[in-house]
């Protein structure tokens, strides 16, 4: 299981990245690539809560091609994290 702490570790590693990219009020697409089905089932069981604290509007398969990329392991699984300002 993917607990909170971890949640939030990765959203303020990308805000650490993007503070010069976006501002705290920007609305963001966000996009999450892994193979762990460990993760994508997390990232399903609290999307509304990653939506809601990231000001997320949607949740696209593919991110555009001035999207943010973070590539990291979450709990030794694999996972790509992209933003994009809306």
């Amino acid at each position: 299981m993917i607990y909170p702490p971890i949640k939030k570790r990765v959203c303020a590693q990308l805000g650490k990245k993007t503070n010069l990219l976006f501002n705290i009020s920007d609305r963001i697409k966000l996009s999450l690539d892994t193979t762990s089905p460990l993760l994508d089932e997390a990232f399903q069981a609290h999307q509304d809560y990653i939506l809601r604290e990231t000001l997320t509007t949607a949740v696209v398969d593919t991110p555009g091609e001035n999207a943010f990329t973070l590539a990291q392991k979450l709990n030794g699984e694999p996972a790509t994290l992209s933003v994009e300002q809306v």
